[in-house]
């Protein structure tokens, strides 16, 4: 603002608000710039605005004060003010300093235009302190928007970490009680093994294999009916051939008949034993196998 004389006088104007808009949204220096945008402001607002009257002998004085006033609060709070602003207050105030000593007091005219300047600088200063309000209501709202968001962001991340946790949790006892279930059912299958083969060494003792299948039921009697038929086979080979008495071609025919089908029975016999016995002595094996594990 500058005031111009009509007779070699000043003229005061505004031609920009006192503060640019400060463009800063770093959230880490947020509550600094906050205070000292509304210790801007406050400075502003501690300056006499009051209208000078015309009439007072210290009117050239008192304008003078309120621009360096003004100007010192630019130099105090360089973050949030405009340095054009400045310099442009700083222009004015020079120029009124520079002007003031050719000023007549008595020009009613020059008093006029000056009680006309000093309304619109009245006005300007009053939009720079809505522009000051406006921005901090700004400002303080876009921290709580973003405290509230960091907060749910927090919330979010402590909920999740819960359920992980929770989760592990749950893997691990279902882990421990599967262990626990294999372990149980491990010493269960030892149980069962060591009482399978208690029942059949109780039973078997330390007999071998072979042995247990030459007491089998189903091999004695297997064997039984090969000493029959080995004896019958004997009895039958002896009358055919050491009889001790001269036999005739027609008396051996009969003799030799018989001799075939006891060796025939006999081979058919001890035939009939190697099998059984075989397949007994297997089973007896995998019974041992299976019940002692040997």
């Amino acid at each position: 603002m500058i005031i111009v004389l009509a007779a070699g006088g000043v003229w005061f104007f505004i031609n920009k608000p006192f503060a640019e808009k400060p463009n800063n949204d770093a959230n880490d220096a947020k509550t600094d710039f906050s205070q000292e945008y509304l210790d801007f402001q406050t400075c502003l607002n501690s300056i006499d605005t009051t209208e000078i009257s015309i009439d007072d002998t210290d009117f050239w004085t008192k304008h003078i004060d309120r621009y360096e006033e003004t100007i010192s609060c630019y130099n105090e709070h360089p973050n949030v003010s405009s340095i054009s602003e400045k310099n442009d207050f700083e222009d004015a105030l020079s120029e009124l300093r520079e002007n003031s000593t050719k000023a007549e007091a008595n020009d009613v005219e020059y008093r006029q235009r000056i009680a006309a300047n000093e309304k619109h600088y009245q006005e300007k200063m009053a939009e720079i302190n809505a522009e000051l309000s406006e921005n901090l209501t700004r400002i303080e709202q876009e921290g709580k928007a973003w405290d509230e968001e960091l907060s749910r962001r927090i919330k979010e991340r402590e909920a999740e970490a819960e359920r992980q946790r929770a989760e592990y949790q749950n893997q691990r006892n279902a882990y421990e009680q599967q262990q626990t279930a294999a372990e149980n059912s491990r010493k269960q299958q030892e149980q069962a093994a060591k009482a399978k083969c208690d029942d059949y060494l109780a039973k078997y003792g330390s007999q071998t294999t072979a042995e247990i299948a030459e007491s089998d039921p189903e091999v004695r009697s297997a064997k039984n009916t090969l000493n029959e038929k080995t004896r019958a086979y004997t009895t039958a080979y002896n009358n055919l051939y050491k009889s001790n008495v001269v036999l005739t071609e027609g008396q051996k025919a009969p003799l030799k008949e018989k001799y075939e089908t006891a060796k025939s029975e006999m081979n058919a016999a001890e035939y009939n034993y190697k099998t059984i016995l075989n397949q007994k002595t297997s089973y007896y094996q995998n019974l041992r196998i299976n019940s002692c594990g040997y």
